[in-house]
């Protein structure tokens, strides 16, 4: 009997203690909801008016470039075109500078041996062909000797032996012919060449019936200036 009413005090006792709780419980949960609610009125009250616009913010600073892409793949290779029209023709050139149709050269290598005496000179005759009555009457002929430069010297020619002793050479021709002449200038036995002598002759037509005159910027002692003007290949 003593156990069951300690049962049922404390069955009470539980009783009254969960009262309490749910009691308190309701009160916190209706003490939440209406935190909840006056928090919303007063947002709800705080909210005004949308201000007006702000200014656009200044610039920002310009960024680094960026690295450089890399190449494309080439295209292919478009169709040829339409042939254009024909272009208007184009002004006359100068004239060219003349031929040497007229202006021929021959080499000629004369030996000790060739030289003939008749004192108190020398003479080498070489066959001249080229040398028509027309060139012996209208044209011009030059003589040139090689030098030790590896250039030509003009005839006539003085070549000094000493300071007080030369040769001169000189030159004569005709039809079919040239003369070379070599005199000392002692005047007594002219001394033979002693090595073989390179001549090189310049044949310039004239017109029929008309000598030639030398053109007078020319210089006719200069073989490399008759070279340039007449355009010799030789």
């Amino acid at each position: 009997m003593k156990k069951k009413s300690k049962i049922w005090i404390y069955l009470l006792l539980m009783g009254f203690v969960l009262n309490k709780f749910m009691k308190a419980q309701k009160k916190i949960q209706t003490l939440f909801e209406v935190t909840v609610f006056v928090i919303g009125i007063l947002i709800a009250s705080c909210t005004g008016p949308i201000g007006p616009k702000g200014d656009i913010g200044a610039t920002g600073a310009k960024g680094d470039i960026g690295a450089a892409g890399a190449n494309g793949t080439n295209g292919a290779t478009g169709s040829t075109g339409a042939t254009g029209a024909q272009g208007i023709q184009g002004i006359q050139g100068v004239a060219g500078q003349n031929g040497n149709a007229n202006v021929k050269t021959y080499t000629y290598n004369v030996s000790t041996s060739s030289w003939v005496k008749t004192d108190p000179r020398l003479y080498a005759n070489l066959t001249a062909s080229y040398i028509t009555q027309d060139i012996n009457n209208n044209g011009a002929i030059l003589v040139f000797m090689s030098n030790s430069s590896g250039g030509w010297t003009a005839f006539p020619w003085i070549d000094f032996i000493t300071s007080s002793y030369f040769s001169k050479y000189t030159y004569a021709y005709s039809v079919g012919q040239i003369t070379i002449w070599k005199e000392d200038s002692d005047m007594t036995q002219t001394v033979v060449p002693a090595t073989t002598m390179t001549f090189k002759i310049v044949v310039i037509q004239g017109l029929a019936g008309q000598n030639y005159n030398m053109p007078k910027l020319l210089n006719a002692k200069n073989y490399n200036d008759i070279k340039e003007y007449y355009n010799l290949s030789e």
